[in-house]
């Protein structure tokens, strides 16, 4: 079928539907964007969509593909927890045949959102063997056609899956080609640029990382924080189940009921930022109605969260006079983020009339104190020579310094003045990576947060879909998490080849797209395995610097000639740099007990070599 003749024919018609239509459609939208497990109609909302489509809402086969293929998790406590989308185990029943069908549908009507989901099957189908019967009429062709749409700037998706697989592009190289061909499926990690060079232009994929970026940059400004970062299932603790979570939370809100303190503390930040593990989601109002509590009973940081809330808007109505009491009360007792957030309202003029000097005087103070925030909006100041003489140099280190120390704006402001060579050598591929970074802290993560609630209910197929979508958008540990549930035999999906292969094709995608450490050390222990030994030395080498087991498995293969020549000499070095390193915490304490008892063989054994030899006659 010929998607980009279809598209040229039709796509004009695809904003249009009823007026009826378009409400309905509204509404359904609305219901996605403020998805709650608890309370979303998940059957209301499909009936919402189908009236949408009947009343000419194209756009409706797109997120009614989505609802089939990817999901929601529902709570058992959610009044449509129904067996029309929930099965005998509490799993959400997924469609893939039917969301395929959907997305084809919008495809032809040039929906670009749907065409990038194809796209992303037909990589899948590159791996595993369950979705070329759905497939066939959408080509190679078709996935190029697609990725060269995100300059349409269109589908968010698409522009940040083509940053990322840019990214991929220009750093896979025959070398590493080489040393992971026997174990992973190569054409898996090059897509969108099978058989073909890396695209020239740089340019054009930055703008699309930054058109991301911002967008995630607005979403942290209407929120009031950054999502955290996914976690990565083979670190989890088995152990921490459903019923612990649920425990500690009602301890927690029986000590805050009664003592506020500690517990009220504890619940306002995991209602504020929402808990992966504990299963919270996020809730603004139960955060502010904690932090008054926890404020109550003289906490500190509670009273600097409350006068940055009432500041933001979030969970209660703007009021800069109850931030600026708040703030002064917490400023009394030396606080850092008291002296930064009284600097941004004097010299944003928020709710008060501006005051440059006294906010450069506050925000000054808050920085020597370790305020990222702070050392963030200096670096604004340095940048525009606001209340301060303009310094581009002082305005990098200062977005630099904050950057590490993990303020999101101050990594997008540091990316930007890269790209635009302002006070530092531009470079347009590290302006990207950092723009990657940047957008891994926004509204996209919600994706591997959704993929991460499949998992903790035990939906393996939605927690792969998921991390499927949140991987190819740039989330590295969706990629890990992806290659673990291949490893661990918890993938859903038939590998074409046998299952190490596709998780050392997620691995791959991971060391090359983001330097993973942690994947270069598993790629080296699934090349070990399979005795290509030199190959797996190689992928260690990349893994030492951060990995203790792979500096580990290094020594081994010198002090043994495995996969490389024998050097004792090098082997008891790396011993002796490995237990140094595990108690500068630079590797897990862990790490030093194995070198340890090889470093004692050997010292061992060389001490009974040297041995003299006793001529005794007898």
């Amino acid at each position: 079928m010929n998607f980009l003749l279809i598209y040229l024919i039709i796509f004009k018609f695809s904003a249009y539907g009823s007026e009826e239509g378009r409400y309905l459609y509204e509404i359904a939208e609305e219901m996605i964007k403020d998805y709650n497990s608890h309370t979303l109609d998940i059957l209301y909302l499909k009936q919402t969509l189908e009236k949408s489509l009947e009343l000419g809402v194209v756009e409706a086969l797109t997120r009614l593909g989505e609802l089939y293929l990817f999901g929601f998790p529902i709570s058992p406590d959610n009044p449509s927890f129904n067996s029309e989308f929930i099965d005998e185990q509490g799993h959400f029943k997924h469609d893939i045949p039917k969301a395929i069908s959907y997305f084809t549908q919008a495809g032809n009507y040039g929906d670009t959102d749907a065409l990038f989901y194809l796209s992303l099957l037909y990589q899948q189908d590159k791996i595993v063997s369950d979705f070329e019967e759905y497939l066939y009429s959408f080509t190679f062709h078709n996935v190029q056609e697609t990725y060269e749409k995100a300059g349409d700037f269109d589908s968010i998706l698409l522009r940040a899956a083509s940053a990322s697989a840019f990214k991929t592009c220009r750093n896979l190289n025959p070398e590493f080609i080489d040393l992971v061909v026997n174990i992973s499926q190569v054409e898996f990690i090059q897509v969108p640029f099978v058989s073909e060079a890396c695209p020239l232009d740089c340019n054009e994929y930055a703008i699309y990382a930054y058109s991301v970026a911002e967008d995630t940059m607005k979403y942290i400004a209407k929120v009031g924080t950054d999502e955290q970062d996914l976690v990565i299932l083979e670190e989890i603790n088995e152990s921490y189940d459903d019923h612990e979570a649920e425990k500690i939370l009602n301890l927690a809100t029986m000590q805050a009921e009664h003592t506020g303190g500690d517990g009220a503390m504890h619940l306002a930040e995991n209602y504020l930022f929402g808990n992966q593990e504990a299963g919270v989601e996020r809730n603004p109002d139960q955060a502010m109605r904690y932090y008054e509590i926890a404020a109550e009973n003289g906490n500190v940081r509670a009273l600097e969260n409350l006068g940055l809330l009432h500041i933001q808007g979030i969970g209660t109505e703007k009021n800069t006079t109850l931030a600026l009491e708040y703030l002064e009360e917490a400023k009394s007792y030396g606080s850092v983020q008291a002296y930064n957030l009284l600097g941004y309202i004097y010299f944003n003029g928020a709710g008060i009339p501006q005051d440059i000097e006294k906010a450069i005087k506050y925000m000054e103070k808050a920085a020597e104190m370790g305020s990222k925030e702070s050392m963030s909006n200096l670096g604004i100041a340095y940048l525009h020579g606001t209340g301060v003489p303009k310094s581009l140099a002082k305005a990098y280190k200062l977005f630099d310094t904050a950057a590490e120390l993990g303020h999101t704006p101050a990594l997008f402001n540091k990316a930007y003045m890269i790209y635009q060579g302002l006070g530092v050598n531009s470079s347009c591929e590290d302006a990207i990576d950092l723009y990657i970074r940047v957008i891994n802290k926004g509204k996209l993560a919600h994706y591997g947060k959704r993929a991460y609630s499949f998992f903790r209910n035990g939906d393996y197929l939605g927690a792969y879909l998921n991390y499927m979508l949140a991987g190819a958008i740039g989330f590295e540990n969706a990629i890990i998490n992806l290659a673990y549930m291949w490893e661990s035999g918890l993938s859903p999906f038939r590998c074409r080849d046998p299952k190490m292969y596709c998780a050392a094709s997620y691995y791959s995608l991971a060391a090359i797209s983001s330097q993973s450490s942690y994947a270069y050390y598993k790629l080296g222990n699934i090349a070990f395995d399979k005795e290509y030994f030199e190959s797996a030395y190689t992928l260690y080498l990349n893994a030492e610097d951060d990995i203790g087991a792979a500096a580990f498995n290094i020594a081994y293969m010198r002090q043994f000639g495995i996969g490389t020549s024998i050097s004792l000499e090098k082997a008891e070095s790396d011993y002796e740099n490995i237990i140094y390193k595990s108690r500068a915490e630079i590797y897990d304490h862990a790490d030093m007990f194995p070198a340890y008892f090889a470093l004692y063989y050997m010292k061992l054994k060389r001490f009974v070599q040297n041995l003299p030899l006793v001529n005794t006659v007898w």
